[in-house]
């Protein structure tokens, strides 16, 4: 029979050390990666739910500059979610003949508990 020869120095690959530290260093930066997509998500959220708040404001203005009054409440859905904004602002039958300076107030809740609101003050006019 023959014999098996092995040559030890030319074998090439990697040690089972090397092999779990490449493994744990993998980790630390995937960990890192998913918790900067877990942030910059909240922060789109955040974003969006801020901005449907101003669209609000600013559409509450419009009624109130045609002589329509605002919902006190309006609920709104964001992708799984359903935020309700309160809003604030003056009565269109409140409103004087001529230039009236208005404030309206949109609140609203996200994250649960901590709670934002957004504020316009305009000017309307009344014939």
């Amino acid at each position: 029979m023959g014999q098996v020869v092995i040559n030890i120095k030319g074998n090439k690959g990697f040690t089972l050390v090397e092999i779990l530290v490449s493994i744990l260093l993998l980790t630390i930066v995937l960990l890192g990666v998913l918790q900067s997509l877990a942030i910059y998500t909240r922060q789109n959220i955040n974003n969006l739910i801020r901005d449907e708040a101003v669209k609000i404001g600013q559409e509450c203005v419009e009624n109130l500059r045609n002589g329509v009054d605002c919902s006190s409440n309006i609920t709104r859905q964001f992708r799984d979610m359903y935020i309700n904004f309160s809003i604030t602002a003056p009565n269109a039958t409140s409103l004087n003949n001529g230039n009236n300076q208005i404030q309206v107030s949109v609140t609203y809740s996200y994250p649960p508990n901590t709670n934002h609101t957004y504020t316009l003050n305009s000017v309307v006019y009344k014939p």
